[in-house]
């Protein structure tokens, strides 16, 4: 294995602890805490964490040319949040969704 194939692996390990810290957030509720360590942080702590991690090893990348210097893009980011308003606004006229965030971007 070399240094990008390493990045890569731990960039998909950190995409699976967002992805857990996520669902045990959904079950469990954002501030709570392991009833196995009531005192240790909880699930928007472990999110944060977790989140800063993940954009670690793209900084890792990015430092290393896998991902190019400048790969942000607004638009993109900003074309995807209004999908996701989009859906969000059939999942409420589905009756899924309960309501949208107010920070949501109308579509």
């Amino acid at each position: 294995m070399n240094a990008q194939e390493h990045l890569l692996t731990t960039l998909v390990e950190e995409c699976s602890e967002v992805a857990k810290t996520g669902c045990k957030s959904l079950r469990f509720g954002l501030n709570d805490r392991s009833p196995l360590d009531p005192h240790g942080p909880t699930n928007l702590e472990k999110l944060v964490y977790e989140l800063n991690d993940l954009v670690a090893v793209v900084n890792m990348l990015e430092d290393v040319g896998v991902v190019p210097h400048g790969w942000q893009n607004q638009k993109l980011q900003a074309d995807k949040q209004g999908k996701v308003a989009k859906f969000m606004g059939y999942a409420i006229s589905m009756g899924t969704l309960s309501s949208a965030p107010s920070s949501t971007p109308a579509t």
